[in-house]
């Protein structure tokens, strides 16, 4: 009995200097107590007023503190294959002062990350870049990227006020898409030309990130590869790509063009539907649909270009095409045919 009671007050003991320590009804000197935030991540697009969602399973989770003068406050938390749901939360243990959290999720093999260093690290400086092979990106078939940020959260002193822990949540949102694009023919313009001729290009400069989702200028324009193919039949045929966010001024150009192998010079052999601006022709989309397409709010795109006609007089496009992204037209390449 004895040494029963003996382990009950050694317990009391034990677990009244746990409290005792960062109690400030108990203890004085409170400098040392643990103080931190509970950071939980959600997904709520500024087209979603009032309905979130949760990302689910990710390849990795990378959170970061950074502190009121801008500068990384403590090492960065990254964890492997985590379920980010409603309950999901990452605690990070700080001082005294006023943080925002940075939220990377789904970050894998096919990016290089920079080093953080604390009491360095801002948010403009580079987080990350798609690594690729002579300009060409790596594949991102089944890859999903998402980046957020935070309120401001303060922890006041500890010696004041103890043990101390605050809640906040990161509203994550994705930076990749998913881009198919469909050249579908009339019947006369399918007779005239052999549709396996046709061809599609991506490129981009959007493969480098900054810690708050920005994207440094002028970086090199890479080539996303073709995830996907549906080959020419019934007078179509369909490209899909998954590349990184579309936003202007970043080199987003789509290019649809026809392999004329019978051309005397070389200079004539490339005869393009289409070598454009694509966050362009979406933004145009946006201005013509309000509300309908909207490049923060959209990950999935279908651009479908319908081959209309031809014109060899043309000066931006030998063919003539109306140009539809999300079943809705946005331009119309149109020409009176020249044979």
């Amino acid at each position: 009995m004895m040494k029963l009671i003996n382990k009950i007050i050694i317990a009391i003991f034990a677990l009244g200097t746990i409290f005792a320590s960062c109690d400030t009804l108990i203890y004085d000197n409170l400098e040392d107590c643990a103080q931190g935030v509970y950071v939980k991540f959600y997904s709520m697009t500024p087209c979603e007023k009032t309905d979130s969602s949760f990302v689910g399973e990710v390849e990795s989770i990378t959170l970061l503190a950074f502190d009121q003068s801008g500068r990384l406050a403590v090492e960065p938390i990254r964890k492997e294959n985590q379920n980010l749901t409603s309950e999901y939360e990452i605690l990070m243990l700080l001082p005294s002062g006023s943080y925002t959290f940075v939220g990377w999720a789904g970050v894998n093999d096919k990016f290089d990350l920079k080093e953080m260093k604390p009491g360095t690290t801002t948010k403009k400086d580079v987080m990350l870049a798609l690594k690729s092979n002579n300009n060409v990106a790596a594949n991102l078939t089944g890859t999903q990227v998402w980046q957020g940020e935070s309120p401001v959260v303060h922890l006041p002193e500890a010696a004041q006020y103890g043990t101390l822990y605050r809640y906040t949540a990161v509203n994550l949102q994705e930076l990749t898409n998913r881009v198919n694009v469909t050249v579908t023919f009339t019947e006369l313009m399918a007779e005239l030309y052999d549709g396996s001729k046709f061809f599609v290009e991506i490129s981009s400069e959007s493969g480098t990130y900054n810690v708050d989702g920005t994207m440094p200028m002028d970086q090199p324009a890479l080539q996303f590869p073709i995830t996907q193919s549906i080959p020419f039949a019934d007078r179509q045929f369909t490209e899909s790509f998954e590349m990184m966010d579309l936003q202007p001024k970043q080199g987003n150009i789509l290019k649809v063009y026809y392999i004329d192998e019978d051309a005397e010079e070389e200079k004539d052999r490339i005869k393009y539907v289409f070598n454009g601006d694509l966050v362009g022709a979406i933004l145009l989309g946006a201005k013509d649909n309000p509300g309908k397409i909207n490049l923060f709010c959209e990950n999935e795109f279908d651009v479908r270009l319908d081959v209309i006609g031809a014109c060899e007089n043309c000066p931006d496009t030998y063919f003539s095409c109306d140009v539809w992204i999300n079943d809705w037209k946005v331009h119309s390449y149109s020409t009176e045919l020249g044979w």
